[in-house]
């Protein structure tokens, strides 16, 4: 028997086995075009995309109070968008046609049908009064393209090896008095911070000095340490933070270098 399976379902069946990791196929379109958040909706479930220009993804979905979320990464071929999930081996293909705001996905678990469209920056695509996603514009409708750089645009933040921005990190000047049990960048909150272990219980004061290509200090910020430092005795742990510069002052810092003041 034969059981009719709309496009709207399909993409809750996709968005579903990438968040929860039921086994699926996927497919996509041009990176510099994607880059953004999509939002589409199918019956009672609100699905969402977001693509960086680094090339990392963020698939989501939520049926009332229910959500779920998984990153990802991303690639581009041809008229194809490949999706890997972070928590799977095998990547996802689909095929992609993009006219002004809306993108529809189609092809491999959609067959060859209309596919299901997703509207650019969060609001969803309407329904027809079956529930059915709006089919897509028309063929010659224009595609959107990359916006062209003008003279005030600046180059992204450089990063350092593991992709935290501010160039080059130097964290010797305090590690004589800490371990460094682990660190994370916190990109939500522009934020670093660190997992620290108390070598000795002297006070200290650490702050971290941002430089530019020219070896000209841009700014300083000063580590909060959570609990206290005064409370963290000699082989205790703590944390300890650091919110990085705005945008604009990141982006011309080359190297970090965190010290005892």
């Amino acid at each position: 028997m034969n059981v009719n399976v709309t496009p709207m379902r399909r993409m809750t069946l996709l968005i579903c086995a990438i968040c929860f990791g039921l086994p699926t196929i996927a497919q996509a379109v041009t990176a510099d075009q994607l880059v953004g958040k999509w939002v589409g909706k199918s019956d009672s479930t609100t699905l969402e995309m977001t693509f960086s220009a680094e090339g990392k993804c963020t698939l989501g979905g939520a049926t009332g109070d229910k959500t779920s979320s998984k990153t990802g990464t991303y690639k581009i071929n041809g008229n194809q968008l490949v999706i890997t999930p972070s928590s799977a081996a095998d990547s996802i293909t689909f095929d992609i046609k993009l006219a002004g705001d809306q993108l529809t996905l189609s092809g491999g678990e959609f067959g060859e049908g209309q596919g299901l469209t997703f509207t650019r920056g969060g609001s969803a695509p309407a329904a027809d009064p079956a529930g059915k996603p709006k089919a897509p514009l028309a063929d010659d409708a224009p595609v959107a393209k990359p916006r062209a750089p003008v003279a005030n645009d600046t180059p992204p933040a450089a990063k350092d090896d593991n992709g935290i921005p501010g160039g080059k990190w130097e964290t010797k000047g305090f590690e004589s008095s800490f371990s460094i049990i682990k660190s994370k960048y916190d990109a939500d909150n522009n934020e670093m911070t660190w997992l620290l272990e108390r070598k000795d219980a002297s006070y200290l004061n650490i702050i971290a000095d941002f430089f530019d290509e020219d070896g000209v200090k841009i700014t300083t910020g000063n580590l909060e340490f959570k609990p206290s430092i005064t409370q963290v005795a000699k082989g205790e742990r703590c944390h300890a933070s650091l919110k990085l510069p705005a945008d604009a002052d990141l982006k011309r810092c080359v190297k970090v270098v965190v010290h005892k003041a």
